[in-house]
């Protein structure tokens, strides 16, 4: 389903994605912003950027653990390798009750970051103008920070 039909008839002035679309999805996606923004509208984009994410996804193990606020534990392991012109992430997620007991959830999944001319293609084909791409938001390396007005 399209992002405009899971939204409210009315336009909006400004619209935000920060996540991962599949391949299928993108263009679906930035014509329903387009349906949804005003004339002039913004667009705000926070998606990964090809080059830098192959280098981050270097197949190390990255580990964090918490406390939660209840005492129990949350390990959270993460391994992103690049094949196929896609990072491919093996996650597990490691909860440790207070009876020792342990739950344990791991997921696989891809996604295909973006090039900055694929981004812009997109967007202009959509009807957005005045694309500006930047790093992404908190000097993260590996995002694209982009913005686009709507037909203006």
């Amino acid at each position: 389903m399209a992002l405009a039909e899971q939204c409210p008839a009315e336009v909006v002035d400004a619209a935000a994605l920060a996540g991962v679309l599949l391949d299928e999805e993108r263009d679906a996606a930035v014509q329903s912003f387009a349906t949804l923004l005003v004339e002039d509208g913004l667009l705000m984009l926070d998606v990964r950027e090809t080059e830098s994410s192959r280098q981050r996804a270097d197949g190390q193990l990255r580990e964090t653990r918490v406390s939660l606020q209840d005492g129990r534990q949350l390990l959270f392991a993460s391994r992103p390798r690049w094949r196929s012109e896609r990072i491919v992430v093996e996650e597990r997620y490691e909860l440790s009750g207070h009876d020792e007991a342990v739950s344990v959830h791991e997921y696989v999944f891809e996604m295909r970051p973006w090039r900055v001319s694929e981004v812009e293609a997109r967007l202009e084909t959509a009807g957005f103008r005045r694309v500006d791409v930047r790093p992404g938001l908190g000097g993260r390396w590996d995002r694209l920070f982009v913005t686009a007005r709507r037909g203006a």
